[in-house]
């Protein structure tokens, strides 16, 4: 692990995939939703980079819209 990219230690959070259940419990992006989805960052201190580890994005051709929707300017990095 890098000491300047910070990552929540629970992984696959799923939260941009279409069948979250955490969205379909709170509502798809409202306010809950998200505030859950943060919690995972909230020990982010000083990293110049911070992100999470679900690779079922890439198969969710809805997933990269809602996360740019949602997180505004990011970069998006892929592992194969």
């Amino acid at each position: 692990m890098q000491p300047d990219i910070f990552l929540p230690v629970t992984k696959k959070l799923h939260f941009f995939n279409d069948y979250s259940s955490r969205q379909k419990e709170l509502g798809k992006y409202n306010k809950l939703a998200v505030a859950w989805y943060e919690r995972f960052f909230r020990d982010h201190q000083n990293e110049v980079m911070v992100g999470e580890v679900t690779p079922m994005y890439i198969n969710a051709p809805s997933a990269i819209p809602r996360i740019a929707h949602t997180l505004g300017s990011m970069q998006l990095i892929v592992f194969s």
